[in-house]
């Protein structure tokens, strides 16, 4: 009985031995696995006059948007909309979250139908974190500026608001002197891809970050048949490329 008792210890014994192997080798082959996140860079020439106009998007349905809808902003010092804004997109930012943002010299351009959000697009200047993964920041001259968050209530889509937001924030961008727009998007994001690009929005670069065995690096390729030098990054880890 006594012996019985010790062989079933022993066997316990090794069955956890086995699993705390086997979790480690699982561990291991875990740390080695190459994960990859890609992120495109485009740009707008806003000094090019036939992108952005009515006629160049007479097809992306914007028109009559203006006379229904009121634009409004949202920044640092103006917040009349704050509340609004965060409990429409509450599974997506944290109220921390929008504070940061709004101290990035940011301003959020509000669509309003009635009172009520329809419709979002945010312009940020001076510098812009890209997070998710990517740990990379973007650094704008005075002349560039920075979109991203583009927001639709999910009623409006397909009706042309987001092409009109974009529109508006051309001529903004355009009488406030800017000579760039730039967006990052994610290449599976072929619905914002696509609309921008109608626009005229063109692929500026492509960043890729890999992650293995707790490394992290980043490569940076330049497309073809652009101007190199007009985009600073620089990673967390202070490093820089400016694509040249």
């Amino acid at each position: 009985m006594i012996q019985l008792q010790q062989d079933i210890i022993k066997q316990k014994i090794k069955n956890i031995f086995k699993k705390d192997v086997v979790s480690i080798v699982r561990s291991i082959k875990n740390l080695s696995k190459k994960e990859e996140k890609v992120i495109d860079i485009y740009m707008l020439d806003l000094c090019d006059k036939s992108i952005g106009t009515n006629k160049n998007n007479s097809n992306t349905k914007t028109d009559g948007w203006s006379d229904k809808i009121q634009i409004k902003t949202l920044s640092k010092n103006e917040r009349e909309y704050f509340e609004q804004y965060l409990e429409i997109r509450k599974d997506f930012l944290a109220r921390e979250d929008l504070e940061s943002i709004l101290n990035l010299e940011s301003k959020y351009f509000l669509a309003l139908q009635n009172n009520q959000i329809a419709g979002v697009y945010c312009l940020v200047l001076k510098k812009t974190p890209i997070r998710g993964g990517f740990d990379l920041e973007i650094i704008f001259t005075d002349n560039q500026a920075y979109l991203f968050q583009l927001y639709v209530m999910p009623e409006l889509r397909g009706t042309g608001l987001g092409s009109f937001l974009i529109s508006y924030l051309i001529n903004y961008c355009r009488n406030k002197a800017f000579q760039y727009l730039i967006i990052a998007m994610k290449t599976d994001n072929e619905a914002s891809i696509h609309m921008h690009k109608k626009i005229g929005f063109k692929k500026y670069a492509r960043i890729k970050v890999i992650k293995q065995c707790f490394i992290k690096r980043h490569e940076f390729k330049l497309e073809k048949d652009v101007t190199p030098g007009l985009l600073t990054i620089k990673t967390f880890e202070k490093k820089l490329s400016s694509f040249k």
